[in-house]
């Protein structure tokens, strides 16, 4: 048997996101209901995070790459189950999408709701299981709470720089191990397919 080469995003890997999707495929919430997600910032297209100017590319820009390819990845990721509807609504306030809104339905009937923005003055980055049995809450890199408590809290950058290290950890124990790691290719596939049916209906919609 060949090892399952890790495709995951390392913000998965974060302490809050790690232990929230063995927290959730335990079953300590129960069957998986809905997925919502708010990932809100105030960017400018163009410009990276360390304020210097970047080449712009039309669909990599946009804010549903830029938040969504980490988001959506992530949804699916707990999820764990196959993309069956999408439907998205974009608006265009600078130069590309800066406003987008992905709603999708999985086989099994999970509804995921995701809404990203580069234009909002408050940052909001969250994500929101619900589940028959409980509520997974995470916020941004720094808190993880399960079913109101408190279980995970950090620094927005120890999050991060756990994240890394816990993903080439998981990495490194999948092969040892021979066994399909808990985050891989398959799933970062699923995503991609995810993001690039999302980008062809906003393309289809115009600029709003």
């Amino acid at each position: 048997m060949q090892p399952n080469f890790d495709g995951g995003d390392d913000r998965a890997f974060t302490p809050q996101y790690l232990e929230a999707f063995h927290s959730i495929r335990s079953g300590r919430i129960g069957q998986i209901i809905q997925i919502v997600i708010r990932w809100f910032e105030n960017k400018t297209i163009g410009v990276n995070w360390e304020k210097k100017q970047v080449s712009i590319d039309e669909k990599t820009s946009t804010v549903l790459y830029h938040h969504g390819s980490h988001m959506l990845d992530v949804a699916l990721w707990f999820a764990g189950d196959e993309l069956a509807d999408i439907h998205v609504a974009g608006a265009k306030r600078q130069i590309l999408n800066d406003d987008v809104a992905v709603l999708m339905r999985t086989k099994k009937g999970i509804i995921i709701t995701s809404v990203y923005s580069f234009n909002s003055s408050q940052e909001h980055h969250d994500v929101v299981v619900i589940g028959t049995k409980g509520v997974v809450e995470i916020a941004g890199y720094e808190e993880l709470k399960i079913n109101g408590q408190t279980r995970v809290k950090t620094t927005w950058a120890q999050g991060l720089e756990q994240g890394v290290n816990n993903q080439a950890a998981e990495f490194a124990a999948s092969i040892r191990q021979n066994r399909p790691s808990v985050a891989a290719g398959r799933e970062l596939l699923a995503s991609f397919d995810a993001l690039d049916r999302a980008y062809l209906q906003l393309q289809r919609q115009g600029p709003a």
